[in-house]
């Protein structure tokens, strides 16, 4: 197997969080820096889920689950 070398610094601070999170199917609601959506993490029918996209970061406030971009590949 080959192995890649990821510039985690580069990728923390310029992928864009929101086309991540739709790229699994999970539909964001809002604009600006703050989103709301359902958490893929759990069976959810509300919106636990809080996105920010500025600081690339997301967490959930049913299941406790969030972290930073780098993160939430790994999850999902």
């Amino acid at each position: 197997m080959g192995r890649f070398d990821v510039d985690y610094p580069h990728v923390r601070s310029n992928a864009d969080i929101v086309a991540v999170f739709a790229g699994y199917n999970v539909a964001l609601r809002g604009d600006g820096e703050q989103r709301k959506g359902c958490c893929p993490f759990h069976d959810d029918d509300r919106t636990s889920l809080s996105v920010n996209v500025r600081k690339r970061l997301f967490n959930c406030h049913a299941c406790g689950t969030g972290g930073n971009i780098i993160k939430l590949v790994q999850l999902l």
